[in-house]
Order: structure tokens, then C-alpha cells, then sequence
């Protein structure tokens, strides 16, 4: 099987686009394609829709007919084929991925989900959604390329860290941590931060952390469970975030992950945890054991492929191969 894989990767080599398509390079052959989103020549690829980016068929159609995927996968980015270009592209098995819901639906991933065969979000909340409209969306969670972001070894000389820009709804989290513990603040807006961590510096910043906070809220004012929960997992890094269902269903709060409830809460469970780093150790290791074991891309991958499979359309020759 081949698949040919579209995406953009706006954070470089750590953007979760970029782990996806390495992980899934070594797993089959992948032809990769970067609609340069994010840079100057983005019109060569697409063509934009209010939010929508429908791929160009004149770019497209070459690249299909020189490598015959037997897959096509657009992950992220508003990234759609269009019904009149699709009918071009064969047997091919298109594939969709969400991985900025529940944020994006209402005026995105609503106008492009119903022109590919198979479509995945991150955010069971928006299952329903999907329905709604006649897409029967599957759950493809955040996860992690291990290979990528894993323990460092390094100090934690840092109490807590979190990786995000400034915004009102998480200064009121950080204000009354940093009048009491070491906060390392990675991301634009912060005023005294660290700077922004972007590549291997996002790894780096992962690990100096004694612990790392995820908070849940998007920038839409959502909650999800972030993809930074699994990345500092990997890490070894003990997570700290709020109580969610979506959390649970990936981790087991107590032992592999550390709620708490409002930011009243939020400092008192942060103390405990500092002054027992037996507690931290377990909680860290627990959640490094279940991330291998059940929440890396190549697993996240393995589901894809195995719905691919059930694609009447590739036929029992291919099919079997994948």
C-alpha cells in the first residue's frame, strides 16, 4: 500500500502534522506533500473558502497519477477535496483528520468531512456533530511519537511549566503559581517568560519541569484534552490538569495523572505533589508505561490503517496488504 499524505507544519519538526507523517513514513510508503500553509506559496496547493483550503486539482491530479496512492490522507488544516475532483482520483481511500476540534467544526471540518471516505477528530464531543451533518466521524485522539519526545535526563530546575502564549483565561491559573513556585512559561505574551520552544527546545522544555501543566481550555473557550498531556507523558514529565471526562478516557486520574479542580485548587495540589517526589515518580512512571504502551502515533496509525482495510473500494489485493 502507498499513501500519500497532506499536511502543513506551522511549529516545524515537533508540530504534531510532522510527527504523524514521520511515524507513518516508517510504517508504509508515504509520499508526503507540505501545502506550505503557514509560509509564502501556499496558492500553489490551494485554494482557499472562507476557512476551507480545497486542494488545487491541477496540483493535485499530477501527484496522484505519478505515485498511485492507494490511500490520500489530509490531516489538519482545513485541508478538503472537493466532490468534482475526488471523482478524478480513482480508488483511491481519502481520509480526513481533524486535530483542531472542537474549535474548528462550525466553520471548517462541517463543509470538507462529507467528501472523504473516512473522517477522524480528536474530540468526542464533536462526534455528535459530525452525525448531525451525515459524517459518521471516528475518535482519533492526541498522541505521541516517543522517538521524538522522551526523557531528556536533564535538571528539573523548573516547578511547573507550561507551553502556550499568554491569554486571560490561563494567566488567572499562572498569577498565584508564580508568587509561590518556580513556573517556567514557554510561548509569546508572558512578559518574563522563557521565550517560545519550538523543535527540540519543546522537548527540552518539557523536561525541566518537575511537573507540567495542561489546562484544558481552547482557544475557542472549549475544553479538550491537549496534545501536550501526552508529549510531557512521554517525557516522564508528571501532568497536572483539570478533572475531564475526555482525560479519563486516555489516563487514570491518581495514578497516572494529577487533577485538581479551579485555581483556587490548583496551587494546594501543586505543593503537595512538589513536597512528595516519591508521589511524582509514580504518577510519571505510570503515565510513561500507559503512553508506550497505548497512546503513540504508530497505535493511532494502526487504527487508521485497519479502517482503511475495510474499504471495499481497495480491493482484496491491497486491502491485504496494508
Amino acid at each position: 500500500m502507498k499513501v500519500l499524505h497532506i499536511g502543513s507544519y506551522w511549529m516545524g519538526e515537533n508540530d504534531i502534522v510532522q510527527r504523524m507523517a514521520a511515524v507513518l513514513s516508517e510504517m508504509v510508503p508515504t509520499v508526503c506533500i507540505d501545502t506550505l500553509l503557514y509560509q509564502n506559496g501556499w496558492h500553489r496547493w490551494v485554494e482557499r473558502e472562507g476557512e476551507v483550503y480545497w486542494l488545487r486539482e491541477d496540483a493535485l491530479l499530477p501527484v496522484v497519477e505519478q505515485e498511485r496512492p492507494d490511500v490520500i490522507v489530509c490531516n489538519a488544516g482545513g485541508h478538503g477535496i472537493r466532490p468534482e475532483t475526488r471523482a478524478r482520483l480513482g480508488k483511491a481511500v481519502l481520509v480526513g483528520i481533524a486535530l483542531s476540534d472542537p474549535d474548528v467544526f462550525d466553520y471548517q471540518t462541517r463543509y470538507i468531512a462529507p467528501h472523504f471516505d473516512l473522517f477522524y477528530t480528536n474530540c468526542p464531543d464533536r462526534i455528535g456533530d459530525y452525525a448531525s451533518i451525515g459524517v459518521e466521524a471516528r475518535l482519533l485522539p492526541f498522541a505521541v511519537d516517543p522517538a521524538y519526545y522522551r526523557p531528556l535526563g536533564l535538571e528539573r530546575d523548573l516547578d511547573v511549566v507550561l507551553v502556550g502564549h499568554a491569554r486571560p483565561d490561563r494567566k488567572v491559573f499562572v498569577a498565584p503559581l508564580q508568587r509561590h513556585f518556580r513556573v517556567g512559561l514557554f510561548g509569546r505574551g508572558w512578559g518574563g517568560g522563557c521565550g517560545e520552544a519550538t523543535g527540540r527546545e519543546h522537548v527540552r522544555a518539557i523536561n525541566r519541569g518537575k511537573l507540567y501543566l495542561s489546562l484544558t481550555r481552547t482557544l475557542a473557550q472549549f475544553h479538550n484534552t491537549k496534545g501536550g498531556v501526552f508529549e510531557a507523558s512521554a517525557c516522564r514529565t508528571p501532568v497536572v490538569t483539570e478533572h475531564l471526562a475526555q482525560t479519563a478516557r486516555y489516563f487514570e486520574f491518581g495514578r497516572e495523572i494529577i487533577g485538581f479542580d479551579g485555581a483556587d485548587d490548583l496551587p494546594q495540589v501543586i505543593a503537595a505533589y512538589l513536597n512528595d517526589g516519591s508521589r511524582r515518580e509514580a504518577v510519571a512512571e505510570a503515565a510513561y508505561r500507559r503512553v508506550l504502551r497505548e497512546h503513540t502515533w504508530q497505535k493511532r496509525w494502526e487504527q487508521v490503517l485497519d479502517d482503511v482495510r475495510s474499504q471495499s473500494r481497495l480491493g482484496p489485493a491491497v486491502a491485504g496488504r496494508v
